[in-house]
């Protein structure tokens, strides 16, 4: 009988990505919703290592969050908090992932982050594409055959607009731009 206590992983993460749609995450929870840029710095600050970092869907949108272990045949993952506790959630669907498999994401992701960093419009770009893939791969495991436009819009906006932030409208463009009298 498998056992359901959450296993701790010291090496790979037990989800290379997580489906929390439809779970109640507890504000302790550490959720990175500005991109994995974001995020890793956020867990280099909590104190977590940069593996633990997973790409999660949610009803809104992709996110970020701390995984430090979990338990597959029990369907749980261990999530990290702010204060370093230890969050068990039960994962609502059962998906497997067979569109593209993760491990061939996670060498193109890995692959592009030792060339460019996390932030640059490669790295930006090359996380939206692993953002659709999750998409696409939650909704082909659950027997969807249509995604809403929305849905696809919100996975690539977090690491897009985490880019396009320093070319925001600001001051100097304004005292730039000719007045009309």
């Amino acid at each position: 009988m498998p056992s359901t206590t959450p296993r701790r992983t010291a090496g790979p993460r037990a989800y290379p990505r997580l489906d929390l749609t439809g779970v109640h995450i507890p504000e302790l929870v550490l959720v990175g919703t500005e991109g994995r840029a974001a995020m890793l710095k956020t867990a280099r600050e909590h104190g977590y290592p940069h593996r633990t970092v997973t790409p999660a869907l949610t009803r809104f949108s992709r996110v970020y969050v701390i995984q430090l272990g979990g338990n597959q045949e029990a369907g749980t993952v261990v999530l990290g908090t702010r204060d370093h506790r230890e969050v068990v959630v039960r994962l609502p669907i059962d998906v497997r992932y067979r569109i593209v498999p993760v491990t061939r994401v996670e060498a193109m992701l890995a692959a592009i982050e030792a060339d460019y960093p996390p932030g640059t419009p490669t790295a930006a770009l090359a996380e939206a594409l692993a953002a659709v893939l999750h998409v696409c791969d939650r909704q082909h495991a659950t027997g969807h055959a249509e995604i809403p436009v929305w849905v696809v819009t919100e996975a690539i906006a977090t690491p897009l607009n985490a880019l396009l932030r320093p070319w925001e409208d600001d001051e100097s463009d304004r005292a730039a731009a000719p007045t009309t009298s």
